[in-house]
């Protein structure tokens, strides 16, 4: 519920509701951003692999890896098909975001925030880029976008169970109300400077 009513938050944002002079970016500009997302969650959730102590999570995460790597190829060819192409230099350089998750070290913060928190926005974000999608009527788009959506929505309930072994006392959910906190104010960042600096929204998710 925490976690609901925060990104409930942040959707108008994305959105870009209550800003007269934002603007929704051409499509190859849109894509390229969902590249980004995916390739730095494919590089993050590869790198807690190496790492994570939990079996369960561990195995968790390989799929993780491996859908975003997927979601990675599905979106580069939907951009070739509309003449676009990434864009090395960008794709290499670091978010704030990736910083802040990289850090996490502990399989009771990785879970909070990313699968549980970061794919609850990813899910969001694609839900209004999908929206966008339909409006303009690009059907090869929303067909990609349709099968990464189900795997975004998967990502989460696996952090959702996850979290649920691992919240055993009420200290614990405070916990995880603060790192859900931390997580969604780096995003809260990210976004503001994207709609409200350079009036760009409808940004997909990861």
């Amino acid at each position: 519920m925490f976690l609901q009513q925060r990104i409930a938050e942040l959707s108008n944002q994305i959105k870009g509701q209550g800003n007269p002079d934002v603007k929704i970016p051409p499509m190859q500009n849109l894509l390229m951003a969902a590249l980004k997302n995916e390739w730095e969650t494919a590089l993050l959730t590869s790198h807690w692999v190496t790492n994570e102590t939990n079996a369960d999570f561990r195995i968790c995460l390989a799929r993780l890896a491996g859908d975003e790597a997927r979601h990675f190829s599905l979106i580069e060819n939907r951009l070739k098909e509309i003449g676009g192409n990434k864009n090395e230099e960008e794709l290499n350089k670091r978010t704030p975001l990736f910083h802040y998750l990289f850090k996490q070290t502990t399989t009771f913060d990785r879970a909070v925030t990313g699968p549980y928190a970061r794919e609850a926005l990813a899910v969001m974000r694609n839900e209004v880029f999908l929206e966008h999608c339909q409006k303009i009527k690009d059907m090869a788009t929303i067909e990609i976008y349709e099968t990464i959506q189900k795997d975004e929505a998967h990502h989460h309930q696996l952090g959702r169970l996850l979290l649920g072994d691992l919240i055993k006392t009420p200290q614990d959910y405070e916990n995880a109300k603060t790192k859900i906190t931390e997580v969604l104010n780096v995003i809260d960042e990210i976004q503001e400077m994207a709609v409200m600096k350079m009036g760009i929204c409808r940004l997909p998710g990861c």
